[in-house]
């Protein structure tokens, strides 16, 4: 056992002292930053001793991966149904801990901890600003202010939400900073059940075989900014005789709009991949990964690509900034919303190799020593420990 940078203790090896059961509970309605984070949470609360558990609204994707990897995962849409499930088991004496991911969960959570005095904790993944807009927002964001202080530690995905958090009014004293970690195992396992498929993906996605690939890889909703993208790329048509497209992976309500802006500003060049299960051939397709998000809570598909081995050029904004905390180095950030920052970005790499190749390599070594899932496993045992003392 050791101490990592930030005082948390590394429990590899070590049973973590926690005699609860860890519900964790999420809409899990795709399977996106957020999903692939509670994954990495369970599987390190396991392997540290801790009991867990997910309860999802949706049977989709990510309940599907979690009874894969052997979890216990019950599904039930009805919120009302859920809390009197979870009130009964409390009050049979199950000890639980409840933790909470989105609006929904986190409401429903706190509703559970408050009437039967069972503790909470609520990971914060983005910023409720950006993700809900109107008069659902306006909602989100009250019921938000008025029910979070029954949440008995809140979870900030990175250190730049985190400070977000304290400025909109939330206890300092509750938050803790635990950021998602790069699955290097899982990649690696991925890209080995992937291989060949790169040329065969590029056929069928119909992208010429001599063409640059940018890639992004984000669900399609405004925040994301893939407007900034497409527009960045309309501007570079060619670098050193070869055409650039751009490769989105993802799917959301934005997809029309982004499609007709492509049809307009890029025609041919854009190519829309929609949701997959398997991120890695799309990355091994790619000569650089690119996010314009408006705000990222951390940032994750980022990382993995700096994993995969891809140059990153992102916004700079969030937890992206510690993503690359370094621009130049570990990747390049640019402006939220600056096309001709994103344009100049892309250029440059794409002209230059040995750039190119450099920052790969200092990204993918980054990623993988100090984004990897080693870390935010050790600072989830010791939340749960934290929370388990002060409960006896």
């Amino acid at each position: 056992m050791y101490k990592t940078e930030d005082g948390a203790q590394n429990f590899k090896g070590k049973r973590a002292s926690v005699p609860h059961r860890v519900i964790q509970i999420i809409g899990a309605g795709e399977y996106g930053g957020a999903e692939v984070y509670v994954r990495q949470m369970m599987i390190g609360a396991r392997e540290s001793g801790v009991a867990t558990e997910a309860l999802v609204f949706y049977d989709r994707v990510f309940a599907a991966r979690l009874r894969e990897d052997g979890f216990v995962v019950d599904v039930e849409p009805s919120l009302t149904r859920v809390f009197w499930r979870l009130r009964e088991r409390i009050e049979a004496g199950e000890r639980l801990i409840i933790h909470t991911h989105g609006v929904k969960a986190s409401l429903l959570g706190r509703a559970v901890g408050e009437r039967t005095g069972t503790p909470v904790v609520t990971t914060i993944h983005s910023d409720l600003v950006l993700d809900y807009q109107g008069g659902k927002g306006a909602l989100f964001r009250a019921l938000e202010r008025m029910t979070r202080g029954m949440s008995a530690r809140i979870v900030a995905v990175s250190e730049p939400l985190a400070e977000i958090l304290r400025e909109r009014g939330y206890d300092p004293a509750r938050i803790r900073v635990i950021a998602p970690g790069v699955a290097v195992g899982a990649l690696e396992k991925e890209a080995d059940e992937t291989t060949g498929q790169v040329e065969s993906l590029r056929e069928r996605l119909g992208i010429p075989k001599d063409a640059w690939v940018v890639v992004c890889v984000a669900r399609l909703h405004a925040v994301k900014d893939h407007e900034t993208l497409i527009r960045a790329v309309s501007g570079l048509a060619e670098v050193r005789g070869r055409s650039v497209a751009l490769l989105l992976v993802g799917d959301g309500e934005e997809r029309k709009r982004l499609e007709e802006l492509s049809a307009t500003h890029a025609p041919g060049r854009v190519y829309f991949a929609g949701a997959v299960e398997q991120v890695r051939p799309y990355l091994e397709l790619a000569d650089v990964f690119a996010l314009a998000s408006r705000m990222e809570g951390f940032g994750l598909a980022a990382a993995e690509a700096m994993a995969a081995g891809l140059p990153v050029i992102v916004s700079d904004v969030g937890g992206l900034c510690q993503v690359a905390p370094v621009s130049g180095v570990q990747g390049i950030r640019v402006a939220p919303g600056d096309v001709d920052g994103f344009f100049a970005a892309l250029k440059s790499l794409l002209e230059d190799d040995a750039l190119r190749e450099h920052m790969a390599k200092e990204g993918q070594t980054y990623a993988m020593t100090e984004l990897s899932t080693e870390r935010m496993r050790a600072q989830l045992a010791q939340l749960y420990e934290e929370i388990a003392r002060h409960e006896q």
